[in-house]
């Protein structure tokens, strides 16, 4: 477990699967390789997975996620602010099970914004970079 605590902190977790918690202030937590898991915390973090299938969490603030490789699911609870996940493919999935949603509200605050996706939820935004709203289907989610 490599835990940031207070102030804005880079976390490496190179190799192995690893536990990285930024905790408070805006954090770059980065697994490395292998089955990680990352926890962004208070703050406007930067999280990126590595190889490998990861576990992500923003927390609260507006956070960039990506996976970069691998089945990655993207964990959203609580208040979240925008976050931004850079590149969800079919191997992923999003992960709102915390928050007592379907899948058909979840679609009517779904739009296409240019290039991205823009879930537009009560406990935050999620915005998929790079992704159309018709690829997004029930399989992409757990609730």
């Amino acid at each position: 477990l490599l835990d940031g605590g207070w102030g804005d902190d880079v976390l490496l977790g190179n190799e192995g699967n690893d536990t990285l918690r930024g905790r408070y202030g805006d954090d770059r937590l980065e697994g490395g390789s292998g089955h990680d898991t990352l926890i962004g915390g208070a703050g406007d973090d930067v999280l990126d997975g590595g190889l490998g299938n990861d576990w992500l969490a923003g927390g609260i603030g507006d956070d960039v996620l990506r996976g970069s490789g691998g089945s990655d699911k993207f964990v959203f609870s609580g208040l979240f602010g925008t976050d931004t996940i850079k590149d969800f493919t079919d191997d992923d999935l999003i992960d709102l099970s915390a928050l007592n949603m379907s899948f058909d509200e979840v679609m009517e605050n779904a739009r296409q914004d240019g290039s991205e996706v823009r879930l537009e939820l009560e406990s935050g935004t999620i915005v998929l970079e790079n992704f159309e709203l018709a690829d997004l289907d029930y399989t992409d989610f757990l609730f």
